[in-house]
């Protein structure tokens, strides 16, 4: 193969026809995808701004659902308090009665022997 003159004009034509034609189209696809990294990039910043205000919204709900459930655990601890309160005092009554029927039963033992009957039936009658 034989380098002509007339072959390496054409050559030479055939390469600034490239660059006038294709060069500046590969730029602007260059600079179409500069753009929408752009605005990708833009996206993102508002992405991340949006992130970090949920997160924030989280840790203040997390704060809260922490704070009632404090709350709601000393609540348990009053009723467990009161309830165990309310067992004594179940307790204690069942005890005073147990006493009072063993004393009625006991007084009107007396009452029969001193009396010849009790004095509950004789009101009664």
């Amino acid at each position: 193969m034989e380098i002509t003159l007339e072959k390496t004009y054409q050559l030479l034509e055939k390469l600034a026809d490239y660059v006038m034609t294709e060069i500046p189209a590969i730029k602007d696809g260059i600079n179409r995808l500069d753009q929408r990294v752009g605005r990708l990039e833009e996206k993102v910043d508002r992405l991340d701004q949006r992130v970090g205000r949920l997160e924030e919204k989280v840790d203040r709900l997390e704060q809260h659902m922490d704070s009632h459930a404090r709350k709601i655990n000393i609540i348990i601890e009053g009723q467990d308090a009161q309830a165990k309160q309310l067992d004594i005092i179940r307790i204690d009554m069942r005890a005073g009665l147990s006493t009072l029927d063993l004393h009625e039963h006991r007084i009107g033992n007396l009452e029969e022997t001193n009396y010849g009957s009790r004095i509950r039936d004789a009101e009664n009658d």
